[in-house]
């Protein structure tokens, strides 16, 4: 009985130990720390597309962008972290952003929100549905959009390739 129970517990410190260092591989695998926001389209400047009200590169946004590159792993095409980030809540406005998981670069998507549908007196009454996989660089918003002064609903995708969303057309996408 007692060969029985130090065997036991001999089994019991090496898969301790084996877990302990499966929690530092974790911990080695850490996410790139914020690097910059990058738009590959027109830009009124680094950090907006023109004549966007949107400004990335302020202190809610980056704020937002490094709690998610702190707490979450990546969700969208391999390595990044799609994340949406609440505008104007009354009109149950989100941007999206999706972040690079090994450089720290953030790519907002080329429209300035999204929502849910617009009934027909162009009010919307919630929010927008996202859907998007780890395996799949498309990321499709079923809703509204709105990008400068034109305004789209449906179900909306793009594909991110090259620092770009392509696919759906938007007036930030245009050369």
């Amino acid at each position: 009985m007692k060969n029985a129970l130090v065997i036991i517990f001999s089994l019991i410190a090496v898969m301790l130990s084996e877990g302990a260092s499966a929690s530092n591989v974790d911990s080695s695998n850490k996410n790139h720390e914020f690097e910059k926001v990058q738009i590959n389209y027109r830009t009124g400047d680094l950090c907006s597309f023109q004549f966007s009200p949107v400004y990335f590169c302020d202190d809610r946004h980056i704020s937002e962008i490094k709690k998610a590159i702190a707490e979450k792993r990546p969700n969208f095409n391999r390595h990044y972290i799609l994340i949406s980030i609440l505008e104007r809540k009354e009109y149950y406005e989100h941007t999206l952003v999706a972040v690079d998981a090994e450089t720290g670069i953030a790519y907002p998507f080329p429209f300035d929100s999204y929502s849910g549908y617009m009934d027909e007196k162009g009010n919307v009454h919630d929010f927008g549905h996202v859907s998007y996989s780890l395996d799949s660089n498309q990321v499709c918003v079923a809703g509204s959009i709105v990008a400068y002064r034109e305004t789209d609903s449906g179900k909306l995708c793009w594909k991110f390739e090259g620092g770009k969303f392509v696919g759906h057309r938007t007036p930030y996408t245009d050369e």
